[in-house]
């Protein structure tokens, strides 16, 4: 053989090579891509003899869908409450009943209140997400006894809108 026909031999080597590198060396290909086949045996913790327990589940994400909400005003900002209703609303949270004026006035800092049990921990979650999201970061309580008489039972958040919210 001549110079020229070992060089393309050599080539076409090289190329083969690269080519099982590739598909071989790389996470998702095809090597990467095929399942095992056949019993595995398990990778998760098991029944543990030890007594130990076994850890809490992730606390659950919040949700816009399905929350209803209501809104006071606690400061003397004529409409506020109105104003942040219908952002609330154009954001996808359920208003369950029109914004009042809350018990108090002069509030400072906007809460966002949650009813306990017996879903206290989604409550909670979906308080902190219209908080972080919607509110500026505000308060996030436990609902306080003075509005469970001034709002529907069905009413998952009560938002105390204080002095933050004004423009």
């Amino acid at each position: 053989m001549n110079l020229g026909t070992w060089r393309i031999v050599i080539l076409a080597a090289l190329v083969a090579f690269g080519a099982v590198i590739l598909s071989n060396g790389f996470p998702g290909g095809p090597a990467a891509a095929t399942p095992p086949t056949g019993p595995t045996a398990p990778t998760g913790p098991t029944g543990d003899p030890t007594g130990t327990q076994t850890p809490e589940p992730p606390p659950p994400l919040g949700q816009v869908e399905g929350v209803s909400i209501a809104v006071f005003n606690g400061t003397d900002q004529t409409g506020l409450a109105a104003e942040v209703t219908l952002a609330l609303k154009a954001a996808g949270y359920d208003i369950g009943q029109d914004a009042i004026n809350a018990p108090t006035t002069g509030v400072r800092v906007t809460t966002v209140y949650f009813r306990g049990p017996p879903d206290a921990a989604q409550n909670e979650a979906n308080a902190q997400l219209l908080a972080d999201e919607q509110l500026g970061g505000a308060k996030v309580r436990r609902i306080a006894s003075d509005f469970t008489d001034l709002v529907p039972p069905d009413t998952d958040l009560v938002i105390v809108l204080g002095q933050d919210q004004v423009a």
